[in-house]
């Protein structure tokens, strides 16, 4: 999984897809705000931990995995 993607109407879902590290998309017309969130690039601080997290259990497995 590369990208994450959200929508949003209200205000209070706007601002906490923005806090999170979300980008805006723009459509035209489109009554919906669209949002995109790059998991390999962001320096959000959650999922900077996650990708901390996942490098730490790949590391483990593989040093557990029988050669």
């Amino acid at each position: 999984m590369k990208k994450l993607y959200a929508t949003s109407r209200t205000d209070d879902g706007i601002t906490l897809i923005r806090n999170v590290g979300f980008k805006e998309i723009a459509f035209p017309d489109d009554p919906l705000v669209r949002f995109e969130l790059d998991l390999e690039t962001s320096e959000s601080p959650i999922i900077c931990k996650c990708r901390a997290r996942i490098a730490q259990t790949l590391k483990r497995a593989s040093e557990t995995r029988p050669s």
